[in-house]
């Protein structure tokens, strides 16, 4: 049986559609059961915590992730979605007309395992959650079983007529990624603020006030009424959380404490000017599950006409060497994921902000167009890191692909092939265990507690799905 979650679209574009971004994301990991141990959550990979005491986090964050993955169906009954894959798939802006996506049946798509048979995945579900603002609602996620841990990759998405076979159907060895960046004047952007209506028409009314509730803080509420003239969104390839090595903690939400300067604005090519902490505020839309982010500006039309005539880049300073941006199941290179997952860090890379009005700097939305780059010791310097930075300008006590050094193509991972990511940073009331306050060692920055919101990988109590 299939519920669609919107309302019907009006009309049946024929235009070429394109799929950005898929990227095999947690297996084996989405609904655990309440009743379900840490051992169990270790067993199948999942990421875990040790808690303020010395033992593990593992049952808070089944029984959270049960309430997170429910199926309502149109009668009104729930069951819980248990032992499931997650992979959301980013489209191109523009190639859907306005809830097209959310009239896609699970017949029209189709997910081809890496198993030399061409064997069909099982996909169980679809859902444009917790992707729901009206600025928002390009990325659909997938949920089924995909082929991990016995084929480490997934060989093809379809979706409708669109084909993906690019960078994050592999398992292991993939960080997140900006698909792209996409320029608004700040009135423009509000005027998408909210949930989209065609969403809440297919909500039970008893969780629409849950879902208001719980919406992201936007530039306004988070730097005051009149005090952003343009935002910057950044659509990742899958939701994004922060971490740093050897942590014991889950990953954390995004802070503009300590993470606004991860993100660097610059005008044009080459040694182009880089926007003041002024002129670029910091962050909002964090913390609610979905793989986007926006950048907050306070622009003269001195700086905007300069932006207009050569262009703006985002930078994305994500480093081992200090805080770097993982998917929900953590970074699999510290013990506390049980998955061999290889790397599933996020290294520096910086992409063209589109849609800039009058714009004559080119600014192409593809597949993989961000661009690589080594950040400098002042660089990463600047950085407010959870731990001591290192700052060998070598990196030789890195394993080599410290500052995005990595000799592949790709921004994550050690062998730069796919991976991840179903959402971001969550609830932190459900970790179980709270943040020390000063976590790393020597000239680290004290974590506040209230980071701790970002404990789990999903904040919604809800959501729902195709079925």
């Amino acid at each position: 049986k299939l519920r669609r979650v919107c309302s019907n679209s009006l009309v049946n574009n024929r235009r070429p559609r394109e799929i950005l971004s898929c990227l095999y994301g947690y297996a084996r990991c989405l609904g655990l059961p309440s009743t379900n141990t840490y051992e169990t959550a270790r067993e199948r990979g999942c990421v875990t915590a040790d808690t303020a005491d010395g033992g593990v986090n593992g049952g808070a964050m089944a029984s959270s992730w049960q309430r997170a993955f429910r199926i309502h169906s149109a009668e009104g009954t729930t069951g819980a979605v248990e032992d499931m894959d997650g992979m959301p798939c980013v489209f191109k802006p523009d190639s859907y007309l306005e809830g097209e996506i959310a009239d896609i049946r699970l017949s029209e798509i189709e997910v081809v395992l890496n198993d030399g048979n061409n064997t069909v995945a099982p996909l169980y579900g679809a859902t444009l959650f917790p992707a729901i603002e009206l600025s928002e609602s390009n990325t659909l996620l997938l949920l089924g079983d995909f082929g991990f841990p016995e084929f480490a990759s997934v060989k093809s998405v379809q979706i409708k007529e669109a084909v993906y076979v690019g960078e994050g159907l592999n398992y292991t060895d993939q960080g997140i990624y900006m698909n792209y960046a996409t320029w608004y004047t700040e009135e423009d952007f509000m005027k998408l603020n909210g949930i989209s209506p065609d969403i809440l028409a297919n909500v039970p009314v008893i969780l629409q006030n849950q879902m208001t509730q719980r919406a992201a803080p936007t530039c306004r509420s988070v730097f005051g009424e009149g005090s952003t003239s343009h935002v910057i969104q950044i659509v990742g390839s899958g939701g994004m959380t922060i971490t740093y090595d050897g942590s014991r903690e889950m990953p954390y939400a995004f802070s503009n404490d300590l993470h606004k300067d991860m993100f660097q604005l610059k005008i044009g090519d080459g040694d182009g000017t880089v926007l003041t902490s002024d002129q670029y505020l910091g962050l909002a839309d964090f913390g609610d599950g979905e793989n986007y982010i926006d950048l907050c500006l306070n622009l003269s039309a001195g700086v905007v006409a300069k932006i207009t005539e050569h262009g703006l880049k985002v930078r994305l300073f994500s480093t081992r060497a200090c805080n770097f941006i993982v998917p929900p199941k953590g970074d699999c290179q510290n013990d506390l994921v049980g998955a061999d997952c290889g790397d599933s860090a996020t290294y520096p890379h910086e992409i063209c902000v589109s849609k800039i009005p009058d714009g004559k700097a080119t600014c192409v939305i593809g597949t993989d167009t961000y661009e690589r780059f080594d950040m400098t010791e002042q660089e990463l310097a600047s950085q407010k890191c959870m731990k001591a930075p290192k700052l060998s300008s070598n990196n030789s006590d890195s394993d080599g692909d410290e500052n995005g050094g990595d000799t592949d193509d790709s921004v994550g991972g050690a062998g730069g092939e796919t991976d991840d990511s179903v959402g971001g940073a969550g609830d932190g009331n459900e970790n179980g265990g709270e943040t020390d306050d000063n976590v790393g060692g020597a000239g680290a920055v004290a974590v506040r507690r209230r980071l701790a919101t970002a404990a789990l990988a999903w904040v919604w109590t809800c959501f729902f799905f195709y079925f």
